[in-house]
Order: structure tokens, then C-alpha cells, then sequence
């Protein structure tokens, strides 16, 4: 099984609010929105964080022809095992041509932050997976 990233996913719970926060601007709706902790991950010492629930502070929504998203702080026990793109961020939309990875250059505006609960899990190519017994 192929490990494809590490990522604190948006619980089914939260995904409307964001929606609500931004309306979708792109015909591509990111199904399972995300925060890509470590992509590829050659090894994934911190195992015993997968599948536990973290919270995430949405503190800015950004927007351009191709990508739109948001910026976002980490607890502090998920910036220790970051090893993501060089600012957090969450991508909820994206036109057809783009990629989900550019959307931490956005030009992110700040908002009244809030907060959202994301699950610690891999996306594989069998799927979502939040045990690491699952592999």
C-alpha cells in the first residue's frame, strides 16, 4: 500500500463551516480538505498521533484564478512533525488546470479566526486510513 501524504483532515462535522466561511469559487471541490502534514513520509515516527483529533485555527482565507483555501496555525504537537509546504494552509477549491500544492502562495487576508477539528490520517491508494494497523 502507497502512502501518499500524511494529513490532518477537516472532520465531516467542520467541512460545511468552511464553506460557510468562504463560499467555493472553483469547479474542483477538495473532497476531504486538509492540512498535508508530510507528504511522501519515508517513515512516520509519531504513529501514535494517527487518528487522534486535533484542533486547527483558521486565521486567514486567500483566493486567486486557480486556488482558493485558507491559512492556518497548528497545535504545537502537529508543528513538531511538520514537514509540509513553508506556510500551513488548508485548500478548499481549484479551476482545472491547478494545483492544490500552490496554494500555500496565495495572498492570504486575514479574518476572525476560528477554530475546526481535523483527524490525523494517511491518504493512501486505498484510501483514508486513520490506524496505521489499517496498512
Amino acid at each position: 500500500m502507497l502512502i501518499k501524504y500524511v494529513g490532518l483532515f477537516i472532520t465531516d462535522e467542520f467541512k460545511s463551516i468552511l464553506h460557510t466561511k468562504s463560499p467555493i469559487l472553483h469547479e474542483n471541490i477538495i473532497n476531504n480538505p486538509h492540512v498535508t502534514i508530510d507528504y511522501k513520509p519515508k517513515q512516520i515516527s509519531y504513529y501514535k498521533l494517527i487518528g487522534e483529533t486535533h484542533e486547527i485555527e483558521i486565521t486567514g482565507v486567500g483566493n486567486n484564478a486557480d486556488n482558493q483555501g485558507f491559512k492556518v496555525n497548528l497545535p504545537p504537537e502537529i508543528i513538531k512533525i511538520y514537514n509540509g509546504s513553508r506556510l500551513p494552509h488548508i485548500t478548499v477549491s481549484l479551476n482545472n488546470n491547478a494545483e492544490a500544492v500552490n496554494t500555500w502562495k496565495l495572498n492570504f487576508k486575514e479574518i476572525d479566526s476560528f477554530k475546526v477539528l481535523g483527524r490525523l490520517g494517511l491518504s493512501t491508494d486505498k484510501g483514508i486510513l486513520y490506524k496505521l494497523t489499517s496498512l
